[in-house]
């Protein structure tokens, strides 16, 4: 694999170059806990109903168009749902189901409820105030949490 005499050497610089501009981006990652809801459609004689399903997203997922997010059942693409973030602070939005697949159950997070599966969701913005307020919240996250100033130590 390492032919050169010099490109182990090389590996190892490109390595250590990439680690420290990582530390020197600042970036944090924090997952927060959401609710999905879904619609199911009608059946002949019952009513529309809605299913709550419990989701996991990483802050760094979210973006002014959509986001990724991990989930406890498999959806399907096309599907509308609604989804609410209570943390770091409110926001609701609507979306459609761009894909969806089977995550890796062996990973290395323990957690009571398992989150077997991976989601892309593109936001359903009718508004222009709809995507302001989705910008807003973004540059909020980015700003507050995933690269949070410094403040100097009075």
């Amino acid at each position: 694999m390492w032919n050169a005499p010099q490109s182990r050497a090389q590996a190892v610089l490109g390595s250590r170059k990439r680690q420290h501009l990582r530390q020197k981006l600042n970036i944090h990652i924090f997952r927060v806990e959401a609710e999905l809801k879904v619609s199911s459609p009608p059946k002949l004689e019952a009513t529309p109903s809605e299913e709550i399903i419990p989701a996991r997203i990483i802050l760094n997922d979210i973006g002014k168009h959509g986001m990724g997010l991990f989930l406890t059942q498999a959806l399907s693409t096309g599907q509308t749902i609604s989804i609410t973030l209570e943390q770091p602070s409110l926001f609701y939005c609507k979306g459609k189901v761009l894909w969806c697949e089977e995550f890796s159950a062996y990973s290395n997070i323990i957690s009571k409820c398992p989150f077997l599966f991976r989601a892309g969701i593109c936001f359903n913005t009718e508004t222009e105030k709809e995507r302001q307020e989705i910008e807003k919240y973004c540059k909020m996250i980015i700003e507050e949490h995933i690269r949070p100033i410094k403040k100097a130590a009075s």
